[in-house]
């Protein structure tokens, strides 16, 4: 899909910087470093952003995304509940099937600038931001076959590990803005880096709190269509 939202006079990009402000939808592929590789593979992602870009091509804005993997490696997180097979015995006294996944998030705020050495434009270029980030994860349970109210009560908090923390976020990619205003789009490569911490007050492999001290790394590729809104005046949206 292209859209081109217009609020103003007609806005002509071939005629030097323009302030903007730039909406972003990306999928993303995400690959973990640090401590967070000891846990999950690879993820994919959502990700929403806002930018405001000045007319002197200065940037600053916010994004956000939703992390989804389905590679965990449990280690010991389930030791206490497994039998010596390494099945989970469900109600009814028969073993469960079940599958873990990686759930999680990320926020970041952002500051940098675009350098017009290449495109259609000098509203498109090189794009080098960098902010303050947040990143939380955890395991997630999914029960295929059978019941646990271990795994599918409050009582899964004590094997979710769910761990968050702060840290920075830096971003260099290519946003293209097309003269005619119908080939939008932002790719580039994200890294981000945060010192994390579990948060469960009980976790049942160490029975009790886990104080260990984190650096969960992420190394992604993002890819996805820009929405650009400009000036402030008079209405005319183009589909």
């Amino acid at each position: 899909f292209i859209v081109t939202a217009t609020f103003g006079q007609q806005v002509r990009l071939d005629q030097g910087p323009v302030k903007v402000t730039l909406l972003n939808l990306s999928g993303a592929y995400e690959i973990p470093m640090g401590d967070m590789a000891d846990r999950f593979d690879s993820n994919v992602g959502v990700k929403v952003g806002v930018y405001h870009k000045l007319n002197t091509n200065w940037l600053f804005g916010v994004d956000g995304g939703f992390i989804l993997g389905n590679s965990v490696d449990l280690e010991d997180v389930l030791d206490p509940i497994l039998t010596e097979e390494g099945t989970i015995i469900g109600n009814n006294g028969f073993p469960v099937e079940w599958f873990a996944l990686e759930r999680g998030f990320h926020l970041s705020a952002k500051v940098g600038k675009l350098f017009p050495m290449f495109g259609p434009n000098e509203n498109s270029g090189l794009v080098v931001m960098a902010g303050p980030y947040f990143l939380q994860h955890k395991i997630k349970y999914d029960i295929v076959d059978g019941s646990t109210n271990v795994l599918q009560t409050e009582t899964v908090k004590n094997f979710d590990q769910l761990t968050n923390g702060v840290g920075a976020n830096e971003f260099i990619g290519y946003l293209n803005q097309s003269n005619n205003g119908r080939v939008n789009f932002m790719v580039g490569i994200d890294f981000a880096q945060a010192f994390t911490q579990n948060r469960r007050s009980y976790n049942a492999n160490v029975d009790g709190p886990n104080e260990e001290s984190r650096v969960d790394m992420l190394i992604g590729f993002k890819a996805g269509w820009i929405i650009p809104l400009y000036g402030n005046t008079g209405k005319d949206i183009e589909f």
